[in-house]
């Protein structure tokens, strides 16, 4: 009667042991599913970001007007691709954090271009008043300020982001 009531006890732990395992190995499979299936979203954000620092950096240092178009091109190329990716792996429907982060990249992008008109303005027009000018350039540090703290901004979220 013993040994039928230990094997009974045993079976019963045995069971809920390996079905606790397997529960455990579904939870794994899922999350390295879900972690492949976002892998594109977080590569072309992690791109989108660095290239918003390189922005960031190289008006720091100083850049002349067709270096920062160029950059700007390729600032705008790199978030494009961060959004379609947002779209094509659904995480911003999985992760409100996400959606955050591509607005924050998106007004960053609309702030160096926003930036890069009123330079546009400045070389235009050359023979504009004193004060015409130094409206214009405080005009274009204003947008680079909203720039920067955009990419700042996207930076927190980022960080938030990774760790979900």
């Amino acid at each position: 009667m013993l040994v039928i009531i230990a094997a009974m006890v045993g079976g019963f732990f045995g069971y809920n042991f390996w079905k606790d395992q397997q529960a455990a190995k579904l939870e794994a499979q899922k999350a390295e599913a879900r972690a492949k299936a976002e892998r594109p979203f977080f590569v072309a954000a992690r791109e989108a970001l660095d290239e918003a620092h390189k922005m960031q950096s190289a008006i720091g240092v100083g850049l002349n007007y067709q270096k920062y178009g160029d950059e700007l091109i390729v600032l705008a190329t790199k978030v494009d691709n961060l959004l379609r990716a947002a779209v094509d792996t659904g995480i911003q429907n999985l992760k409100p954090d996400a959606k955050v982060f591509c607005q924050k990249l998106e007004e960053a992008r609309e702030a160096f271009l926003l930036a890069r008109r009123w330079w546009d303005l400045k070389i235009k027009n050359p023979q504009s008043s004193l004060a015409k000018e130094e409206e214009w350039e405080r005009c274009l540090q204003e947008a680079w300020a909203m720039a920067s703290k955009h990419v700042d901004e996207a930076d927190r979220v980022y960080s938030r982001l990774k760790n979900q």
